[in-house]
């Protein structure tokens, strides 16, 4: 069993320490947010996913127009049960958001892809059973290891 102990306020006080050193702000808001994470009742990671798309850029595009965070988390579909469990092979959850496009996602993600001449256009299904789908999804996934 793993218990929290002063060698974690330790590393919490030289991690601040080193940025305040740097010039960089304290971790006081970042361990709060913590705190309330855990008094909640852990991950959310239906929230967490959104979350990061969001702080991208994702919702705020032309293509969904949220107008905040509470908005844009209303769009999202929760994680469907069969993806909850844990998978050996392809342990990594991950939620997509297509509604943007294939290069105002990339664009929005740091995806570079002007060099290569890209255009929407190429993002076209090239056969039926492949369709590019138009709202929100879950998927697991490996990171190739």
């Amino acid at each position: 069993m793993s218990l929290f102990d002063l060698a974690h306020v330790a590393k919490l006080y030289e991690i601040q320490r080193a940025r305040l050193s740097a010039g960089q702000e304290g971790i006081g808001d970042e361990v709060s947010k913590l705190i309330r994470r855990l008094e909640m009742g852990g991950v959310n990671q239906w929230r967490i996913q959104a979350k990061r798309l969001w702080d991208r850029g994702l919702g705020r595009d032309s293509a969904v127009k949220a107008k905040n965070f509470k908005a844009y988390l209303a769009g999202i579909p929760q994680i469907p049960a069969n993806l909850l469990a844990e998978d050996p092979d392809f342990h990594l959850l991950s939620l997509c958001d297509p509604r943007p496009g294939l290069l105002q996602s990339c664009k929005l993600l740091g995806i570079k892809y002007e060099e290569l001449g890209y255009t929407d256009e190429d993002a076209v299904p090239f056969d039926d059973r492949f369709v590019t789908p138009t709202t929100p999804f879950w998927f697991r996934h490996d990171d190739g290891r």
